[in-house]
C-alpha cells in the first residue's frame, strides 16, 4: 500500500494533531468493532476497508515517535541519518575537532623537527648580535640584503669565524603617532625575549637598560687605555656599584653599504649569559678601534 499523508490518516480517524494517543487509540478500537459489526451484517451498505484502519493508525504512531514517515526505504535511510546527526552532531564535531587539532600538533612537530635539523647541520654560531635602536630605518629590518652585508663587513674582520646571526630590532624614540607606539612594543618584546650574546644599542637606550643588570661587566677593558668617552658605565641594582659595561663603536666599517646614522653614538654591550663572550669582546674591540 502506498504511502499515506498524515493529515489523511488523522481525518480517517477524525482527529487532529492535538488529540491524546488515548483518544487516537479509543477511535481505532471504534473501527475495529464497526469492521466486526460490519462482518456480521451481510446486508451493510459501506463496509469498513480494515486494511486502511490499519495503515492509518500506524501512520499515526510512526509519525508521533520519529516525527516524520519515511514513505519509502530511502527516506527512511536519510531520516535516519538525520537522526543520527541531530543527536550526535555535537560528538561528530568534537571528534573532527580533535582530528583536525591532532593534524596540527603532529605537522607543528614534523616542522620543528626540521627546523632543528637544519639547525644542527649548520656550522657553530661565533657571536649573535642585536642592532637595537633608531639609528638605522625602519625598513633596514625587514631587508635581508643589507643584513647579509652587515655579517659580510664582520667576516672580513673575523675570517676564521663560521657563522653569525643579527637581529636589526629598530625602535624609535619620539612617537609620533600609534604605529610608532606598536613598533616600540613588538621591539621591547623582542628584546626581552631574544638571547643575543652582544647589543649595539644608540646611547639613550644602553643607558636605560643597563641599570636592569642585563648586560656582564667588561672589566677586563678598563686597562686597555681606552678613552673615557668611548666607556660606559652604569650602576645596577644587585650590588649598588658602578661598572663598566659598554664601549662606544667609532670603527664605521661595520656598517659599510648598509644607510645608518653616522652620528649615533652606538654602545655594544654583552649579554649577561653570553655563550660566546669571548668572541664578543673580541668584535668589541674590534670596532671599538683598540
Amino acid at each position: 500500500m502506498e504511502g499515506m499523508e498524515i493529515n489523511e490518516a488523522y481525518k480517517i480517524f477524525n482527529c487532529s494533531e492535538e488529540s491524546t494517543d488515548e483518544e487516537i487509540d479509543r477511535h481505532y478500537f471504534m473501527w475495529i468493532k464497526k469492521e466486526k459489526a460490519s462482518r456480521n451484517n451481510p446486508d451493510a451498505n459501506d463496509p469498513i476497508d480494515l486494511e486502511i484502519i490499519n495503515h492509518a493508525y500506524e501512520t499515526i504512531k510512526k509519525h508521533r515517535e520519529h516525527g516524520t514517515l519515511p514513505p519509502n526505504d530511502s527516506k527512511t535511510l536519510r531520516a535516519k541519518v538525520e537522526h543520527f546527526f541531530t543527536y550526535y552532531k555535537l560528538q561528530t564535531l568534537g571528534i573532527l575537532v580533535l582530528i583536525i587539532v591532532s593534524v596540527a600538533a603532529f605537522q607543528t612537530i614534523l616542522d620543528q623537527r626540521q627546523e632543528q635539523a637544519e639547525l644542527n647541520s649548520l656550522p657553530k654560531e661565533s657571536v649573535s648580535i642585536m642592532f637595537y635602536g633608531s639609528y638605522f630605518e625602519p625598513g633596514l629590518a625587514a631587508s635581508e640584503k643589507d643584513e647579509n652585508k652587515i655579517v659580510e663587513n664582520i667576516l672580513t674582520a673575523f675570517p676564521e669565524w663560521e657563522r653569525i646571526t643579527t637581529t636589526l630590532n629598530y625602535s624609535p624614540h619620539e612617537l609620533t603617532d600609534g604605529s610608532d607606539i606598536g613598533i616600540q612594543q613588538k621591539s621591547a618584546a623582542i628584546l626581552a625575549l631574544e638571547k643575543p650574546d652582544l647589543y649595539i644599542m644608540d646611547l639613550d637606550y644602553f643607558n636605560l637598560h643597563a641599570p636592569s643588570g642585563m648586560f656582564h661587566p667588561l672589566n677586563e677593558l678598563e686597562s686597555g687605555g681606552e678613552t673615557s668617552r668611548l666607556l660606559h658605565y652604569a650602576q645596577t641594582g644587585e650590588d649598588g656599584k658602578e661598572q663598566l659595561y659598554g664601549i662606544e663603536l667609532t670603527n664605521e666599517s661595520l656598517f659599510n653599504g648598509v644607510p645608518v646614522h653616522d652620528q649615533t653614538r652606538k654602545i655594544a654591550a654583552i649579554r649577561k649569559d653570553s655563550g660566546n663572550k669571548e668572541n664578543a669582546l673580541a668584535f668589541m674591540k674590534e670596532f671599538s678601534g683598540q
